[in-house]
């Protein structure tokens, strides 16, 4: 099937194990530009030759434009990854058998990838759509994302998840949905122009923050993620949350469980309104 970021830059996927439930809001007719690949073979032997990189569980092979990822696990070779400079056909080749939650989420890492070769930025949060905007609950696992998401939706009718995981920001700041929304699955094929980023740490008082662009830099890169296999695309990551805090303001927020920190960050947000920095 083709899948595709609100019919934007389809990718051709084909999968070992059945996501249709996952992928099914995303299909799209368009011509696929690029494809990711996931097979699975018995036995993977290690590349010979001298790698570009190499570390306790990657080896990084790099000829011209081509490149190929071995990663271990318990010194053996687990999984590889084949692609080119441009990122717009990768191959997975794992180890059989592949559980559906090891192949789903190795997926989700390489489709990231190939978005951000498009402009694309994957940060690790749970989005909603509240009045037609978006809002990122973004942190660590176990912070509350999921948790504040599910508060919002409770609140207020209007209010959509579009992912409960990996949802992708655009430079132009619009946050869009993805196939890839963790155990939850809890997607939206719908986008939205961002109202605003919040870094959540939970609390038991609400306090808000509102951060300078260096600090909501620093907290992106954090949990976003980064095509560190390249300086170049380095940059272009950095340029492009630069561009991205021109329209996004950005918030840290320690937060309780509870409905009233809704309405706590509900007023802040609304009282400043959409400026960025």
């Amino acid at each position: 099937m083709n899948i595709a970021v609100q019919g934007a830059h389809p990718v051709r996927v084909e999968t070992v194990n059945d996501f249709s439930e996952c992928f099914g809001a995303f299909e799209s007719d368009k011509v696929s530009e690029g494809s990711l690949l996931s097979t699975v073979q018995e036995a993977l032997t290690p590349r010979e030759g001298t790698p570009f990189h190499t570390s306790k569980r990657l080896r990084w092979f790099k000829q011209g434009g081509h490149h190929v990822l071995e990663h271990y696990r318990d010194g053996a070779l687990d999984h590889t990854v084949s692609f080119d400079e441009t990122w717009k056909n990768v191959k997975l080749t794992s180890a059989a058998p592949l559980s559906s939650y090891t192949e789903y989420f190795r997926l989700s890492v390489l489709y990231a990838y190939m978005m951000f070769s498009a402009g694309y930025i994957t940060v690790h949060a749970s989005a909603i759509s509240h009045g037609g905007e978006g809002i990122l609950f973004i942190g660590t696992s176990g912070s509350g994302k999921s948790t504040q998401s599910s508060l919002w939706l409770e609140s207020f009718p209007d209010v959509t998840i579009i992912n409960d995981d990996k949802p992708m920001l655009s430079p132009e700041g619009r946050v869009h949905g993805t196939p890839f929304a963790g155990t939850s699955r809890r997607a939206a094929n719908i986008r939205a122009d961002v109202k605003a980023l919040v870094f959540i740490e939970k609390s038991e008082a609400n306090h808000v923050k509102r951060l300078s662009k260096a600090e909501a830099t620093a907290s992106l890169y954090e949990h976003a993620l980064t095509p560190e296999h390249d300086k170049h695309s380095m940059h272009a990551f950095f340029d492009s949350v630069d561009t991205l805090l021109g329209h996004a303001p950005a918030y840290h927020y320690r937060c309780t469980r509870s409905i009233e920190s809704v309405h706590t960050l509900r007023a802040t947000l609304f009282k400043e309104g959409s400026h960025a920095y």
